[in-house]
């Protein structure tokens, strides 16, 4: 497995996005309009010090949380000098490395490489449970629970669950030591987290209070305000920020009303 090398600053900086003389699916580009303009909103600190984390989450599936996420760390591409990690924490269902191969087969600067070793070991993220756990092989697995993987020549990261390293019985489940984090945020610049909805696991609340910024995407017609409510008051993030995933054509700004300051 090869190593995921620094950037310095006098190093040469890859490509942001990765780019193709494929041409661009017209809904990707205005998406990635739109997350431009998200970003300027939001201002997250990209300045000298350890990483920043932004996870994005919603109360229910099919709210376009990772169809966001996914176009956010794209977008940070272009103003982080350094790597920006797509940290994917579903493990069921669609993960963002498929969605990645899949691109691929259309252009193939969207190809994701072999497993890269950042320099961070993923072990302390995960929780195992089951009947191996606890009468055969406590908190082992198979193997590597995570891998990381470079888009193209770009300094975009996806990470994708293992599923294979699970023994008969085992599950996994995120837990809350801040040990991946720390370590995280000294080798990658920005972390985009795309989290399960609320509803379907509860780990995205777990590690609401490790990143810096959380962002509930809601689908305005199909998340009532109490279920909204109630996400919001469960989450122990510092920064809470309401976006409304069906408002994409729409000016992201918080007087719009489709993006608000919760907290």
């Amino acid at each position: 497995m090869r190593s995921l090398p620094f950037l310095r600053r006098d190093d040469p900086v890859p490509a942001a996005l990765p780019s193709s003389s494929e041409p661009q699916d017209a809904d990707q580009i205005a998406l990635l309009g739109e997350m431009r303009r998200l970003f300027t909103v939001l201002n997250p600190p990209m300045a000298e010090g350890p990483g920043r984390v932004v996870q994005f989450i919603s109360a229910q599936p099919g709210e376009g949380t990772s169809t966001i996420a996914r176009a956010f760390a794209r977008t940070a591409t272009l103003q982080a000098q350094q790597y920006v990690m797509l940290l994917d924490l579903n493990t069921a269902g669609p993960s963002q490395y498929d969605w990645f191969q899949q691109a691929s087969r259309r252009d193939r600067a969207l190809a994701l490489g072999e497993p890269l070793d950042i320099g961070v070991d993923a072990t302390p993220l995960w929780r195992l449970s089951g009947e191996h756990v606890v009468t055969e092989l406590p908190n082992a697995a198979r193997g590597p629970l995570m891998s990381f993987h470079r888009a193209g020549p770009s300094r975009l990261l996806v990470s994708r669950f293992r599923h294979e390293s699970l023994r008969d019985g085992q599950t996994a489940q995120v837990g809350n030591q801040p040990e991946f984090w720390n370590n995280l945020r000294e080798r990658i610049s920005f972390t985009v987290v795309d989290t399960p909805a609320a509803s379907r696991s509860p780990d995205g609340l777990v590690i609401s209070s490790l990143g810096d910024l959380v962002v509930l995407v809601v689908e305005a017609e199909s998340t009532r305000l109490p279920v909204d409510n109630d996400l919001c008051a469960g989450l122990n993030a510092g920064a809470i920020y309401v976006l409304d995933g069906g408002s994409i054509g729409e000016r992201w700004t918080e007087r719009s009303g489709n993006l608000r300051a919760a907290r």
